[in-house]
């Protein structure tokens, strides 16, 4: 069930229970002033950011977004003693997270247990780690596909580099259908995000520029014979073509690679009968 407070694309990964001291702003209708005050609430770790939940309502059963803090602007996560103080004296101690971004820099502090802290501390840790290893992993997919004009995945898989990279993902070594897997998708969105200039076809990787040269290729070689015979191949027999132009049916030509129709006198080329049939060549 999703919890109060979260979005739903927010995937939780490890909450505890903290408390946190805020400068909260208070006005009497004449003057402001500030204080502080003990807040509680629960600190969630997702996939991609840290969310402090406030506890709101008499019951502290309702839960509000405090603080949201992304995985890009944490700068250290670590535990601090609350040195000789009733807090320590129950197991309590400081978890700060210190974050910055364009404009300013700041330290947030959680009194939570000692075990909370340090299990928060190593989930955080792990998955900042993670995040690093897949920007490594997909600059190496990309130095070992761009350069080339057609890779195998599957060889590609076996990259020590990128290994070694998906081990942190998986605490373990990945096998090769999940190496495989991984390699499916990173390529797919290489390609939609326009890093990678090209397609994905049965695990292999094929550059635009291949397949450009592909279609010069058939184009430029293509005759009347060398088509029937791949259609026949393919177990396909014609009788008949029928003219691009008027939908006129002609005799199949012996040879050549192209011939006029008697209907309309305009030249039909192999190349168009291929059009019509390349997708099952």
């Amino acid at each position: 069930m999703l919890r109060k407070g979260l979005f739903p694309d927010e995937k939780e990964v490890f909450m505890i229970k903290v408390s946190t001291t805020d400068l909260v702003e208070y006005s009497d209708g004449h003057s402001t002033w500030n204080e502080e005050e003990k807040r509680s609430g629960e600190l969630v770790l997702t996939e991609d950011k840290i969310i402090f939940l406030l506890a709101t309502g008499r019951l502290k059963s309702g839960r509000e977004r405090h603080y949201t803090i992304g995985f890009d602007a944490i700068d250290g996560i670590r535990e601090e003693s609350k040195g000789i103080s009733l807090g320590s004296l129950m197991g309590k101690i400081n978890l700060i997270i210190a974050a910055s971004n364009e404009e300013k820099s700041r330290q947030f502090v959680f009194s939570c247990s000692t075990d909370d802290c340090q299990q928060f501390i190593h989930k955080t840790k792990k998955l900042l780690k993670m995040g690093e290893s897949s920007k490594d992993f997909d600059r190496r997919v990309i130095h070992l596909i761009k350069p080339k004009q057609e890779a195998s995945l599957g060889e590609i898989s076996k990259d020590p580099e990128l290994l070694r990279t998906l081990s942190i993902h998986f605490d373990r070594d990945a096998t090769s259908e999940e190496v495989l897997q991984i390699l499916r998708n990173i390529v797919s969105e290489l390609i939609v995000d326009g890093e990678l200039d090209g397609v994905l076809e049965n695990d292999t990787y094929i550059s635009n520029a291949k397949l450009a040269r592909k279609t010069v290729q058939y184009h430029v070689t293509i005759d009347f014979t060398s088509l029937f015979s791949q259609l026949k191949n393919k177990g396909i027999v014609l009788q008949k073509i029928e003219c691009p132009s008027c939908k006129g049916e002609l005799a199949l030509p012996e040879d050549g690679s192209s011939i006029i129709c008697k209907f309309c006198n305009s030249t039909v080329h192999a190349t168009d009968i291929f059009e019509k049939f390349k997708a099952l060549l």
